[in-house]
Order: structure tokens, then C-alpha cells, then sequence
């Protein structure tokens, strides 16, 4: 029953276990069914959230499709527009550019018009002889110009050389203590170039050639406005030459030189619209401003007008200069007519023609079969004055067609145009058997030609408005029965038939030459009788008149009363001593003397025979008692021209040959004869030196330097053996070797000159290699081998720098440059290689590198740009080489890109040197550069040279030169007040000091006086000062007062050299008064002085600045200290 209870109660609990278990599988399930529903509802809202994004999604791909399509489309429409836009504005540029090729075309056909007209009309040259024209190319010899000696930087030994040279003077005594009269040499100093003019416009760029009349200026500046003009093309010259006759400008009423040229080349060529095409050629330096006759626009009624029109050409002159900085210009001007005023501008010398050049002319103007030419020849070196003359272009062309015509020469220059006058007015149309207008006769053309001359001279005026003219010859017309309305058929016959009159522009006349004025207005005086010799005196202080004084004393049958005139004496002689030297009313310069001597140099009629040699016998005695050089000079040059014809020249000689004469007066004459004298003259001063070798050293090395000058072929033995013994002797003092340096250098420069042997120079050289001054000496030996006619000079230069190792000779001397001169282009590839090539090293590549820079400014080297742009761009090179190599480039424009990325370079020397060659490249984008280097002291005036055989660092090119023409035209006035600051705070001695000098003058002075610092001025740092800027001038002059009782050695020196200065720039009565406050009353009169008188230098730098100054002012001054104003009337 247990067991049947136990077993009833399991099955319970297994009932119950089941249903239980029943329950919670039934439970299981139905919460699986819940979950499982609920997973379902879930997973339906999701999907329906799904399919609502992706609806949503759906619209919005539809919608961002649609705004696809729509921006493709519009970007589609906006290419295709920007297309057509693009092609619309290249066509535009194609019809602009096509436009504009079409006017640059019609502009340079313009141009070359324009040239090819202008060289028609230059080609053809009338000097007087009217039956043929002179073909300017084959008759043209080349005048040779010299550069006036420049106040520039010294380079360290030069100026060494200067300052000891004082101080061995100083120190010059004999036993007892005394100061010996001896004399230093003349401290060495460069000579002045001599070149052709195209040459001197190249090195420089901006040139006024200044000379004498007939001289051959103008002559020189067509014919480089031909050449210019008929050479279109050709690399490194321009091709535009704006030829321009200034007189015109000034008639014109134009204030604009630009708008003158524009509407004369439009008028007169038919080059409409060249203004701009004019301003673009300026502005890249492919046109040359070629301006005539600055002297020419003095005339006028009174010396303001003179004056201001002088001014307004100058402003003009100055204003393009800056404005174009590119652009060559050239001036010509009579010396008498320079006032200076033209800033930037090498001053040139036009030289006299030597005796080759006449010869040549000769032989050009007859052609090479005509036995006149030989005839010619012979005459003219049988006579020394007529040589003289003959020396002046436009007096040889005169010479030519008398002798053409007579075979034989008038002695006189007033005889020799009067013959020229009737060789063309009567005799030419006689001989070419033509008839003129037959009752205006010749005689009534010369009476005609004289009232027009004596008429327009008076005014002042080189130029005639044809109105005025053409009034003049209508009231002259009825004086010989001729009806006034004939006036302009007398007109075209006088111009156009004899040419004696031009039409110089549109409605303006002149004479073919102001000679021409000048003689007849010195013929109508001399009709006038008393009333023109009265004329004459009265004037003769204006330059104006000076010539037409001269003319008339030849013409005169007595010129006893035109001298009286002059020397202010009364006619019935009383009064008169034995000479008249000390003329109560003659200036502190004897101008009226002087004035007299040089009339009795054109050989006149002298009554009077006693007033002859009264004048003669007072200039003999201011020649040996003035204790001034530059008198000493002057009466030296007349008395030469008055006595050194072939029959007096012996009387000149015998005195030079007398020992108790002084060593000074016999110099002088010595020079003068060099200078003036003719054939006969050298060949008396050679046989002198040949059988006078006692004559004293310094007096022998004028000899030699006349000879030289001379160019007296014959005297080659002599100076041959003068160079031997003067080889052998030793010096004794430091005064001896720098005199016999001097010697040898003349007797070198005299060897080039007169034909002497090239490789006697050249062993010069190696004999005395190594000797003190040594570098004087190579200058002159490449000066005489540049003059020798000789094709084995450039081998003979090559084969001594192999056997001496180079073209480095020592001190920073070299001949690289002389052979550069005589080989050209050819040699320049040689040296050029050389550096290339690395054969020539260190400082031997540096001094070829300065010879090619300098040789480069010339307009040489132009075919190998691409071997200089090697040479700046090679990180391997000095960058001494580099510098130099992009000088070169200077003067060779190209792309920015080539060497801008070296501005940024770590050389601040390469930097600097790129930045200067973009600059003269027209890119001045980093002239900050070199500004920055200035002010902080990091760029010398120089480039410095240590070389083998020196101790110290020497300049051996000039970095100044180079940096001031790209500086100035920019004239950057903050940079000037940096510098000038930066130069205060560094004081005088720095580097920004002197580039301030240059930079800026005024402010350079303006620190110097502010700080009370005067005596700095006459130091030896002076000779950093390029100019003294006018406005200074009387700051300048109030600083040599201050520390005028201070002398010193090298306030000595400053003291000269700053009046010098002054003399050049300053043209005002004031400067004048100042200057004469330094002249003491005893100097003033020599004949206070005790014959063994010396002066101090710096008095001869005074006298000679107030006479120079003078003159410029147009005031005497006279002995008594009186300023009197030089009149016109």
C-alpha cells in the first residue's frame, strides 16, 4: 500500500511535472510567437523606413540629375561663349597687331626714308667751290678729339704719387739748409685719350666737342650723323641719328627739342608722326642726339638774351639727357662760346690736323693723279705759317681752292679770303663760262654780301629771318640803281648760285660759315676807315668781335692805328717808353697786349715800325719777368705764332739754345713750338737737341715731348740714343728716379710718334721691370705702340707677354689693353680665351677682364655676349671676373631672366654687379641692392688689386664710372638723404663718404662746412670730388679763405685742385670778385716782385681760375682790383 501510494504519488508528480512542463513549453512558445510578431512588426517599419529613404533618395538623384544637366548645359553655353569670345579678341589682336605692324612698318619705312634722305643731304659738302659738290665720304679726314683732362677719383698710388711728390719737394734742401730752387716733375697723372669721334661717343655717351672756327665740328658731327644714317643695322651703334642745328631750335619758338625734331623731320623729310617712334628709339639708345652749335644761340641784342638762350638749350640739353639715360648725344661748340652747363657730358678737344692729315686731305680733294696735290704739298711745308693754318680744316678747304685756281698761296688769312671770296663771286662763272644777272655785278654782290654782314654782326645774330633779309638787300637795291622788287631774284643768286648765303632752315639765311660773316664785317669796318678802327677797339674785349679784330688788322694797308686803338696809346706816340708792357689801362691778364700780338701774327702793314717791335720787345719781357705759368704760356703760343715763320724761327731757337736764359721761358717755347710750329720748327729743335746734349734734363724732356708732338720722323736716331744713355745712368735720389721715369716715358711717347722701332719699347719694358714708377712707364710705351703704323705690333705684344708670364707686369700695369687697341676685334677673342680657357689666372685674368670691360664700352666684344654671360653666371669665378664680365654685358641687353636669379646671390659683390647690368638693361626692379651696399660701406669707388710685386691693395678699375650713369637718371632722392646721413655718421674717410661726393655734391659740402670740418675739403680726399656743383661755389671759395694760413702739404694740393674745379663751373661776376680778394696787391703787378720771387702753387691755381671765370662772365679785371662788365655795344 506504500508502494501503491508511493507509486500513486509519483504518477502525480509526474502528472504534474508534465503539465508543467507542458505549461512553460506552451508558455515558450507563445512568447516566442509574441517575439517572433513583434520582430516582424519591426522588421516592416524598418523596411518601410527603407523603402521611404530610398524613395527620398530617389528624388532627390532625380533632382540633383536634373540640376546636373542644367549646370552642364550652362557651363557648356558659358565655354562655348567664352570660346567665341576669345576667338572674337584674338581676331581683334590680330587686326590690332596688324594695325600696328602696318604703322611700325610705315614708321621705320619713315625712318628709312628719313636716313636715306638725311645722308643724301649730309653726303654732299659746299665749301665755297660751287663747280663741284665734295663728296663728303671720300673727302672727309677724321678730326681726332681729346678728352679735356677729367676731375675724377686718383686711384690710391696716383694719388700717393701726388702727396709724396709734394712731400720730396719739401724735403729737397741743399747744404747750408736752404730750400733749393729745384722742382719736383709733375706728378704722373693719366694722359688725356685721344679718339675718333665715334669711339669717344661710344666710351662716353655723352660728348661736347668744343674747338676753334673751322675746326671741322660741325664737319665731324655730319659726318657721324652720315655714317649713323647710311649704317643702319649694324650691332652696337644706333640707327636713328636726330641731327639738329641748334640755332634752328632756337629760331623755331620751340621749348621742346622733341617737338622741334618732330615737326622739322615732318616738314622738311616728309616722317609724319615720329614723335613716338623718336621717344622708343631714345629710350632703348638706338637714336643718337646729334646737336650743333650750341655756341651759335649766344647771339642776340644783348648778353641776357645771349645768356638765357645759352640756359633754356642747356635745360633742354640736360632734361633729355636725364630723361633718355640711354641715349648717345653729342654737342659741338666753339671753344670761345663753352659756358659748361651741361651735367654728365665728356668735354672733347677737336685737334688741329698733324701733317699726315693735311697730306691726306690733299691728296682726297684733288684725287690721286693730279700734280697739284704734290704742288700743294711742297708749298705748304716750305712755310710754317701757312702749315699752321692749314692745320685748321676749314682753312685747309680755303688753301685748296685758291692754290686749285692760282698755284700759288697768299701768306695772310684776310688775303687768303678775300682770294677765296673772288675766286667764287667772279672768277668760277668766268671759267665755266656761265652769265648772271648782268647789272648786278660782282663788285655790287661784295658790297651787298659786306652791309649784310656788318648789319647782322652788329645785332649779335649768326641767322637772319628772310623778312629781314629780304628789307635789307630792298633798301640796298636803289643805292646802285636797281629796283627794290628785284630783292628776291638778288637773293636766290647769291644763295643758290654762289652759296656764299644758305637758306639755313625754313625762312632763316646765315652765312655758308660764320668765317665768312667775319670777314666781310672786318671788310666793311676797314671801308669805314677811323670809324671802324674805333669800332673794332671799342669791342674787343667780346669774343664776338675777336676775330673780326684780327682780320681787319690783315686787311688794313696801315694797322698803326687799329694798334694804338687796341693798346689804348695816343696816336702822335708821345708817352711811349721803350715798351708797352705796363699799360696804365690793361687788365691783370694784358689782354690788350696779347690782343695786339696776335694782330701782328696775321703779318699786317705797320707804319709804324718803332710800335712793331715795341710790342714784340714787351711780349719777350712779360715772357721772361711774369712769375705766372699760365702768362708765361700764353705769351710763349704768340710769340711762336708771331716769330715762327721760316724767317724769324731762328731768333726763337737761338734764345731756347742760350743757357742764361731761364729754364721756365725756354720750356715755354719749347711747348709753344710743339704745339704751333710746323716742319721747319721741328727740324731746327732736332738739330738743336742732337749737338746741345748738356741741355738741362727737364728742359731735354720738353724737347723730346715737342718732337714728338711734331712728329719729326728723322728724329728717331736721336731719341734712340737719348734712350740708351739715359738707360745707363743710375738715379741718386728719390727726385732723380721720378724724374728719369718722366724721361723715359717721354722719350716712348715720342718713339710712337715719330715711327720708332716696337720692339726697342718692349725691351724698355723688360729692362726696367721692377723699377719705382714702373707703372708710368707702361702707360706711355702703350700709348706709343697704339701710335705706330706698324701691322707686327700685335705679334710683337703676344710674344713679349709669353716671355714675361703674362699680362700681368706688376703694380696692376698691363699691356692688355694696347694690344686690344691695335689688334681690335681679333685680339679680343685672344684675351677673351684666355680667361675662358683658364690659361690666364688670378690678377692676370682680372687686368684682361678691365682692358676687355673698358675696350667694351666702345662698342667692341659684341660677338661674344654669350662667352660673357658664361663668365657672370660660373659660381667657379673670382668675383672680380664676374663683375667685370657683366660690365661688359652692360652694354648688351637681354632677357631679365639671364641674371636676375643672381641678385639674389651670396656674393654681395655678384648681387650688386647683376642688379647694376639689369638696371643699364632698363629693368631697375633691384637698384636696391646697390643702394644698400653704398650706404652701408660695402662697395668701393674701385676694384681693388693686390698683385704680385705690391704691398697694399691698389684701384685698377673704376666701379663709380659704371654705377653712376645707371644711378643718375633715376635721381632717387630718398636714397640720397641715406647716404647722406650714412655719411655723417661714417665721417670722411668712408666709402659712402666719397659716394656721396658723387652722388650728391652739395650735400657732401653742406656736411663738410656743417660740421665745421673746412680743412676736410682741402685734404687729400678732395680728389674724391668730381665737380663743384655751382651752387657751392662761394662755399667752396670761403673755405680756402678759412684756411688760407694754414698751409699745408695737402691743403696745398686740395687748395689747386678745388679752384680748378671752380674755374670750370663758375661764370658769374661774384665768383669773380672772390677770387680776385686772394690776389694780393704785389702779385698783381709783377714788377713789385724781386726777380728770384717764387710763388706759392696754389697762386697760380687762383690766377689762372679768375681768368678762366673772367672770361665766362664777360668782365675785365683790371690791375687796380676793378671788375668792369664786358659790353656788345
Amino acid at each position: 500500500m506504500l508502494l501503491q501510494s508511493a507509486a500513486a504519488n509519483n504518477t502525480t508528480l509526474y502528472t504534474m511535472f508534465g503539465a508543467i512542463t507542458a505549461a512553460l513549453i506552451a508558455g515558450a512558445g507563445l512568447l516566442y510567437q509574441i517575439r517572433r510578431t513583434r520582430a516582424l512588426e519591426r522588421d516592416k517599419a524598418t523596411w518601410a523606413a527603407e523603402l521611404e529613404a530610398q524613395k527620398v533618395q530617389h528624388q532627390l538623384d532625380v533632382d540633383l540629375e536634373v540640376k546636373r544637366r542644367t549646370w552642364d548645359h550652362e557651363v557648356e553655353t558659358a565655354e562655348r561663349e567664352r570660346r567665341r569670345a576669345e576667338a572674337e579678341a584674338e581676331r581683334e589682336r590680330e587686326r590690332a597687331a596688324l594695325l600696328e605692324a602696318t604703322l611700325h612698318r610705315e614708321v621705320e619705312l619713315g625712318a628709312a626714308e628719313y636716313c636715306e634722305k638725311l645722308a643724301h643731304e649730309l653726303s654732299m659738302l659746299r665749301i665755297l667751290d660751287l663747280s663741284r659738290p665734295l663728296d663728303l665720304k671720300k673727302l672727309y679726314v677724321q678730326v681726332r678729339v681729346q678728352e679735356q683732362e677729367p676731375l675724377r677719383y686718383l686711384y690710391d698710388d696716383e694719388l700717393l704719387t701726388a702727396i709724396e711728390l709734394e712731400d720730396l719737394a719739401s724735403a729737397v734742401v741743399d747744404q747750408e739748409g736752404i730750400e733749393a730752387p729745384k722742382k719736383p716733375p709733375r706728378p704722373d697723372r693719366a694722359s688725356p685719350a685721344t679718339l675718333a669721334p665715334m669711339e669717344a661717343l661710344q666710351r662716353h655717351q655723352r660728348i661736347v666737342v668744343v674747338g676753334d672756327p673751322g675746326a671741322g665740328k660741325t664737319t665731324m658731327v655730319r659726318h657721324l650723323a652720315f655714317g649713323i644714317a647710311t649704317r643702319r643695322g649694324i650691332p652696337g651703334l644706333p640707327d636713328l641719328p636726330a641731327y639738329v642745328e641748334l640755332n634752328h631750335f632756337i629760331g623755331s619758338g620751340h621749348t621742346s627739342l622733341l617737338d622741334y625734331l618732330a615737326e622739322f623731320w615732318a616738314d622738311r623729310y616728309g616722317f609724319a608722326g615720329s614723335r613716338a617712334h623718336m621717344e622708343a628709339k631714345l629710350t632703348d639708345g638706338t637714336a643718337a642726339l646729334l646737336l650743333d652749335g650750341l655756341d651759335e644761340v649766344l647771339g642776340g641784342g644783348s648778353t641776357e638774351e645771349a645768356t638765357a638762350a645759352y640756359n633754356r638749350v642747356a635745360n633742354e640739353v640736360n632734361r633729355l639727357a636725364a630723361r633718355f639715360p640711354k641715349a648717345p648725344m653729342v654737342v659741338t661748340c666753339r671753344r670761345h662760346g663753352w659756358r659748361s652747363g651741361l651735367v654728365q657730358f665728356q668735354v672733347m678737344e677737336a685737334l688741329d690736323f698733324e701733317w699726315a692729315q693735311i697730306k691726306t686731305f690733299i691728296a682726297n680733294w684733288f684725287g690721286p693723279k693730279d700734280v697739284r696735290s704734290d704742288g700743294l704739298v711742297q708749298a705748304l711745308s716750305g712755310n710754317s705759317r701757312l702749315q699752321t693754318l692749314a692745320a685748321n680744316p676749314l682753312l685747309l678747304s680755303l688753301i685748296a681752292i685758291v692754290y686749285e685756281r692760282d698755284l700759288e698761296l697768299p701768306e695772310r688769312r684776310a688775303a687768303l679770303y678775300r682770294r677765296c671770296v673772288e675766286v667764287m663771286l667772279r672768277e668760277w662763272d668766268s671759267h665755266r663760262q656761265i652769265s648772271r644777272y648782268s647789272r648786278f655785278t660782282t663788285d655790287n654782290k661784295q658790297d651787298l654780301l659786306k652791309q649784310i654782314a656788318w648789319h647782322y654782326h652788329q645785332l649779335g645774330q649768326r641767322y637772319f629771318a628772310e623778312d629781314d633779309l629780304l628789307a635789307l638787300i630792298a633798301q640796298y637795291l636803289p643805292t646802285i640803281d636797281l629796283p627794290p622788287g628785284d630783292n628776291r631774284a638778288i637773293l636766290d643768286e647769291i644763295a643758290a648760285q654762289y652759296g656764299l648765303l644758305k637758306a639755313q632752315a625754313h625762312g632763316w639765311y646765315g652765312f655758308l660759315h660764320l668765317t665768312l660773316q667775319e670777314h666781310f664785317t672786318a671788310t666793311a669796318l676797314w671801308e669805314r676807315g677811323p670809324e671802324g678802327i674805333e669800332v673794332a677797339t671799342a669791342r674787343r674785349y667780346d669774343p664776338w668781335w675777336e676775330e673780326v679784330v684780327l682780320l681787319l688788322a690783315g686787311s688794313l694797308p696801315d694797322a698803326t692805328p687799329l694798334l694804338l686803338g687796341l693798346l689804348q696809346l695816343p696816336a702822335d706816340g708821345s708817352g711811349r717808353e721803350d715798351d708797352v708792357l705796363s699799360l696804365p689801362d690793361d687788365d691783370l691778364f694784358h689782354t690788350d697786349l696779347l690782343m695786339a700780338a696776335r694782330c701782328l701774327t696775321g703779318s699786317p702793314r705797320i707804319a709804324d715800325t718803332r710800335l712793331r717791335q715795341q710790342i714784340v720787345r714787351s711780349l719777350w719781357r712779360l715772357l721772361e719777368e711774369t712769375p705766372y705759368e699760365q702768362d708765361r704760356e700764353r705769351a710763349a703760343q704768340v710769340l711762336v705764332g708771331l716769330l715762327g715763320s721760316g724767317r724769324q724761327l731762328p731768333e726763337i731757337i737761338d734764345y731756347i739754345a742760350d743757357d742764361q736764359h731761364s729754364e721756365d721761358v725756354r720750356i715755354a717755347l719749347v711747348d709753344a713750338l710743339g704745339a704751333l710750329g710746323g716742319r721747319g720748327a721741328g727740324e731746327r729743335l732736332l738739330g738743336l737737341f742732337t749737338l746741345r746734349s748738356e741741355l738741362p734734363g727737364e728742359v731735354r724732356e720738353h724737347f723730346i715731348r715737342a718732337l714728338g708732338k711734331l712728329r719729326v720722323g728723322q728724329a728717331v736716331p736721336a731719341l734712340l740714343q737719348e734712350l740708351s744713355k739715359l738707360q745707363n745712368s743710375r738715379p741718386s735720389s728719390d727726385m732723380d728716379t721720378i724724374a728719369r721715369t718722366h724721361h723715359l716715358a717721354a722719350i716712348a711717347e715720342a718713339l710712337g710718334a715719330t715711327g720708332g722701332p716696337a720692339d726697342t719699347l718692349l725691351l724698355l719694358l723688360e729692362q726696367e721691370a721692377g723699377s719705382e714708377w714702373f707703372g708710368t712707364l707702361v702707360r706711355a710705351v702703350g700709348d706709343a705702340l697704339a701710335q705706330l703704323d706698324d701691322p707686327s705690333v700685335p705679334d710683337l705684344l703676344l710674344r713679349f707677354a709669353d716671355r714675361n708670364g703674362g699680362w700681368d707686369l706688376g703694380g696692376g700695369s698691363s699691356l692688355a689693353g694696347t694690344y686690344l687697341n691695335v689688334a681690335g676685334e681679333p685680339g679680343f677673342r685672344s684675351l677673351l680665351d684666355l680667361v675662358r680657357a683658364g690659361d690666364a689666372t688670378g690678377w692676370e685674368a682680372v687686368l684682361i677682364m678691365v682692358s676687355l670691360a673698358e675696350f667694351s664700352t666702345r662698342g667692341h666684344g659684341r660677338a661674344w655676349r654669350e662667352d660673357f654671360l658664361a663668365l657672370a653666371v660660373d659660381d667657379s669665378r673670382p668675383w672680380q671676373i664676374r663683375w667685370l664680365a657683366m660690365h661688359c654685358l652692360d652694354h648688351l641687353p637681354g632677357s631679365v631672366d639671364e641674371l636676375e636669379f643672381l641678385t639674389a646671390h651670396p656674393s654681395r659683390n655678384v648681387a650688386v654687379s647683376a642688379a647694376v647690368t639689369l638696371a643699364a638693361w632698363g629693368a631697375p626692379g633691384h637698384l636696391h641692392l646697390v643702394q644698400e651696399a653704398i650706404v652701408k660701406h660695402r662697395l668701393r669707388p674701385f676694384i681693388p688689386l693686390r698683385s704680385r710685386d705690391i704691398r697694399r691693395s691698389i684701384g685698377i678699375a673704376s666701379v663709380r664710372g659704371r654705377l653712376m650713369q645707371v644711378l643718375a637718371p633715376y635721381n632717387d632722392v630718398a636714397f640720397s638723404r641715406r647716404l647722406t646721413r650714412a655719411a655723417i655718421r661714417a665721417g670722411i674717410d668712408s666709402s659712402s663718404m666719397q659716394w656721396l661726393w658723387e652722388i650728391d655734391p652739395e650735400a657732401a659740402f653742406d656736411n663738410c662746412l656743417r660740421r665745421g670740418n673746412r680743412f676736410s675739403l682741402l685734404s687729400d680726399k678732395i680728389y674724391a670730388v668730381l665737380k663743384v656743383p655751382r651752387s657751392c661755389v662761394a662755399d667752396a671759395l670761403e673755405t680756402i679763405r678759412h684756411v688760407n694760413a694754414q698751409p699745408t702739404v695737402d691743403g696745398d694740393i686740395g687748395t689747386r685742385t678745388l679752384l680748378r674745379m671752380i674755374s670750370v663751373v663758375a661764370d658769374d661776376a661774384e665768383t669773380v670778385a672772390r677770387l680776385l680778394a686772394f690776389v694780393t696787391t704785389e702779385i698783381r703787378d709783377p714788377r713789385h716782385l724781386p726777380p728770384d720771387y717764387g710763388l706759392h702753387t696754389s697762386q697760380h691755381a687762383v690766377r689762372e681760375a679768375l681768368y678762366a671765370v673772367s672770361r665766362r662772365a664777360r668782365v675785365r679785371v683790371l690791375k687796380d682790383g676793378t671788375i668792369v662788365a664786358i659790353t656788345s655795344a
